[in-house]
């Protein structure tokens, strides 16, 4: 079933639903109230997984570096990893991408779609301590909310 909404409906819509998402919220909810960007810097590395292929760098001038493959097991050669760079931003406790390139390091015997930029994919820090960062990642798209789940890494 589609449902067309003119443009004013729609931004009284996402507004009502901003209040409703982020205008009620308690001290005990669990967000951070003041990232310490210090404790963000550095290089970290996805729990459970190979740390080689599967590690963020995020540099204080705001270029960041990821390899990301999935992996659990550094010789499985069955999954693909990507190198991908870029810029960020902090806004609020978002983190936010621009200008990624991805590229293919490890090309796996099985199959892979990659994108590496799709703007409607939000990155929420949840957590961060001076040895551990826990990023939310969801998509949002014409108001329907995908978690494609938490990402914990450690120093």
């Amino acid at each position: 079933m589609l449902i067309l909404i003119d443009k004013a409906m729609r931004n009284v819509f996402l507004a009502v639903l901003a209040l409703v998402l982020f205008g009620c919220s308690s001290d005990d909810d669990g967000a951070i109230t003041n990232l310490d960007l210090e404790l963000l810097y550095g290089q970290w590395y996805n729990v459970g997984l190979c740390r080689e292929q599967n590690s963020l760098l995020l540099n204080e001038n705001g270029t960041f570096e990821t390899f990301s493959s999935n992996a659990v097991d550094c010789d499985n050669t069955e999954l693909d990893t990507y190198k991908i760079t870029g810029n960020y931003t902090i806004n609020g406790n978002f983190y936010n991408t621009s200008n990624e390139v991805a590229e293919l390091v490890i090309d796996g015997s099985g199959l892979s779609i990659f994108e590496a930029t799709n703007l409607n994919i939000k990155r929420e820090i949840i957590g961060l301590t001076e040895t551990t960062l826990i990023i939310k990642v969801f998509e949002e798209d014409a108001n329907i909310i995908t978690v494609f789940g938490e990402f914990e890494y450690e120093h």
